[in-house]
């Protein structure tokens, strides 16, 4: 396995289509958990096949990895909140994060808590250690 993240499809629909498969998996493993979620449940939601699944993730640890990926994204704002210096970056950071779990009715408490609190396991059979 690569510890490389992949490269990006190079398509417009591509894209897009990894996009729905992790916001799909993201919407399902915070509200059920990562262990709980399948790839069946991501296809379903996401309306796509297990072969376009595996097309875009070599397994269940990549699209978790993703999905980690995603929650950061949206937790830190991306390039809109590149500099927390002062208590109004501060305030402006903490307002944002609950705009967008009020956005999303609560559910699922804190993308950032519970993506790493629902981590699977590492490959050596041990859990991801705690912060």
């Amino acid at each position: 396995m690569s510890t490389s993240a992949p490269a990006l499809p190079a398509t417009a629909k591509g894209r897009a289509t990894r996009e729905r498969i992790v916001s799909a998996a993201a919407r399902l493993m915070l509200v059920d958990g990562v262990a709980r979620t399948t790839l069946d449940d991501v296809g379903a939601e996401a309306r796509v096949g297990r072969s376009q699944l595996y097309h875009y993730f070599d397994d269940k640890a990549r699209l978790v990895e993703a999905v980690i990926a995603h929650h950061a994204e949206s937790v830190l704002g991306g390039d809109e909140l590149v500099r927390l210096d002062d208590w109004e970056a501060w305030r402006a950071w903490r307002d944002a994060v609950v705009a967008g779990q009020e956005a999303q009715a609560c559910v699922g408490g804190c993308p950032s808590a519970r993506s790493r609190a629902s981590c699977p396991t590492s490959t050596t059979g041990r859990a991801a250690p705690s912060a």
